[in-house]
């Protein structure tokens, strides 16, 4: 704000654009904490965003989202906003800058390449066959390509794959005519009386924690997802 700066441009990961997104909120924006944009208030203006991918994962390159943690809670607190001030106005993709990451966050990015479309892919909507054929498609690159680049972060074809997987999995083809989102958002528009509903909540539980606690952890969010679809049940007379 002081030297009056028109473009934020992020060099890193998801977190690192999801910050950036934030932040160009708030510039564009003073006269508000930028958590209240987190916290319900619609994002009207923004400064514009650019990338230069370190890491193929969160594809916040391309997504309309973002995600922050609020450390100053407490408990910290982690919400995500979608809106179209989330899109960047262009991300630089060379796979040769992922070429030197640890093998293990590689193999954790295409992880969560493959979860990304598994939450768009199992929806409780039928006849979506060609968005269903491009999620199938982006699921069988990243099984081919994501152990290739694991073991050998400098193949320039695997890397440019998982890149590519990354962007596609999150710009938002995968969900076309599909329901995501929240567990309230999914039992809205799939549950009904003669039909059950496949919702994607593993993912909350897969990464719950990533200490030794993690069984605890894990429990506790698997319960919090029952509970939560218990209430959807009740809701819908089920």
């Amino acid at each position: 704000i002081e030297f009056g700066a028109d473009f934020i441009l992020a060099v890193g990961g998801g977190s690192v654009m999801d910050t950036a997104k934030g932040v160009a909120h708030a510039i564009a924006n003073p006269e508000h904490d930028i958590w209240d944009f987190w916290s319900g208030t619609k994002v009207e203006k923004s400064l514009p965003v650019g990338a230069i991918l370190t890491i193929s994962a969160a594809g916040s390159e391309t997504s309309n989202s973002s995600v922050l943690t609020n450390d100053l809670k407490n408990p910290p607190t982690k919400r995500g906003i979608t809106t179209d001030f989330n899109r960047c106005k262009f991300a630089i993709m060379n796979p040769e800058l992922t070429m030197t990451l640890p093998k293990y966050q590689i193999g954790a990015g295409a992880a969560d390449i493959f979860m990304h479309t598994s939450e768009r892919y199992f929806a409780a909507i039928l006849g979506n066959h060609l968005t269903d054929e491009i999620a199938e498609g982006l699921f069988r690159d990243i099984i081919a390509y994501g152990p290739k680049g694991v073991q050998d972060p400098s193949d320039y074809e695997a890397m440019s794959e998982i890149m590519w997987c990354g962007s596609v999995s999150h710009v938002g083809l995968t969900g076309i005519g599909a329901q995501g989102g929240s567990l309230e958002e999914v039992c809205k528009y799939g549950m009904n009386s003669t039909c059950g509903l496949i919702v994607n909540s593993s993912r909350a539980i897969i990464y719950a924690d990533s200490t030794e606690n993690f069984a605890k952890v894990a429990a506790e969010k698997a319960k919090e997802v029952q509970q939560q679809m218990e209430a959807e049940l009740a809701k819908a007379g089920l």
